[in-house]
């Protein structure tokens, strides 16, 4: 179980793109305490988020990590399937 944060502690968003004035200070109102953000383009979309040491991705980066395997199996099989439409003898 993640521990708990202290208020001082600061929490820090990484998105891809940059969040508006109005979004980041809902995001600190929500999380009750100070709010850095900063910007990752590689992170595709969702956030990654760390506190005191804690960090938790949410990212399409990190989902697409996760999937590797399944991701490259089924872009296998779509080019297979794609290559015996176009040239049934390859």
């Amino acid at each position: 179980m993640p521990k708990k944060t202290n208020l001082s502690d600061k929490l820090v968003i990484c998105t891809p793109a940059p969040l508006s004035d109005d979004q980041v200070a809902q995001l600190a109102d929500k999380a009750g305490q100070p709010v850095e953000i900063k910007i990752d383009p590689s992170l595709i979309g969702g956030a990654a988020l760390s506190i005191n040491g804690l960090y938790k991705d949410y990212s399409l980066k990190a989902k697409f990590a996760e999937n590797e395997d399944i991701l490259k199996g089924i872009y296998e099989q779509f080019v297979q399937n794609r290559r015996s439409r176009v040239c049934p003898e390859c």
